[in-house]
């Protein structure tokens, strides 16, 4: 019922999107990012469903934060309206609808009950249960044996980029690569598509990853945060959260290895 619910919203915004965008206009900033039109009528649309179909909800957004639909709540809703704003408006087809509901209770991402994360352009949606799993266009997800030899990496600084660097040296087939939409990186990371993604901007919001972070738990990926996944609180908006995702517990020894490595070559040039 809730996996349904959270997948009907994902859809239904990212249907909008993709059919009806608005002018990409920019109304406003907001922790460094650019608001635009369709960021605030994608917003206004997921949460007036929400209000419909779990009125007895709070729900936390990218733009408006913290929006209580009732005042005796039984679930919080997380939601990312356009992940990958920057791309939409480029008319590049790599953004997402993302959905995660939890009960009102919860504590930190692991309390996640069910999400959804819904291509925009990609036709595509990945919805989770704690009973089902993961399902991928609404059948248990088929995850490849093994990934395609690309890494997706996310910095601000010139030095942080050295841990792409020195991943390509320790690994010379993997190819990196910057996608623009870390919440569907992250889903190609839950299909095996991909061997890693890490974001060290400190920039990410509980809103970006609630609806893929028990996706990437339930298929055996390795995930670490900081800070760590059971702090981060689900009742209101948290940002500066930095990630390490890998395919599994032997591809993130790679990022680590990497990461060591990055540290090493710094040095020399010290």
């Amino acid at each position: 019922m809730l996996r349904l619910i959270a997948e009907h919203i994902a859809i239904s915004v990212a249907r909008f999107l993709r059919l009806y965008t608005p002018p990409a206009t920019v109304v406003g900033e907001h922790g460094g990012d650019y608001i635009r039109v369709f960021d605030v009528e994608a917003e206004r649309r997921a949460i007036k469903l929400v209000s419909e179909l779990l009125p007895k909800s709070i729900v936390i957004t990218e733009e408006q934060g913290y929006v209580e639909l009732s005042k005796d709540p039984e679930y919080v809703v997380l939601i990312d309206p356009v992940d990958g704003s920057n791309n939409l408006a480029a008319n590049i087809p790599w953004c997402s609808t993302s959905v995660a509901i939890a009960p009102a209770s919860a504590h930190g991402l692991g309390d996640v009950v069910a999400s959804a994360v819904a291509s925009v352009f990609g036709e595509f949606v990945l919805s989770y249960s704690v009973s089902e799993g993961v399902l991928y266009n609404g059948e248990p997800l088929k995850r490849r044996e093994k990934p395609s030899n690309i890494m997706v990496m996310y910095a601000d600084k010139l030095e942080d980029y050295s841990i792409a660097y020195a991943y390509t040296l320790l690994y010379p087939a993997t190819r990196v690569r910057i996608l623009g939409s870390v919440c569907l990186d992250l889903a190609l990371l839950v299909r095996g598509s991909i061997e890693a993604v890490i974001d060290v901007r400190g920039k990410l919001r509980n809103t970006d990853i609630a609806a893929v972070y028990p996706m990437l738990i339930s298929t055996g990926c390795a995930v670490e945060m900081s800070p760590d996944a059971s702090s981060i609180r689900l009742d209101k908006l948290v940002s500066g959260i930095m990630l390490y995702a890998a395919f599994s517990r032997e591809y993130m020894d790679r990022v680590r290895k990497a990461i060591d490595y990055a540290k090493e070559l710094r040095a020399r040039i010290v």
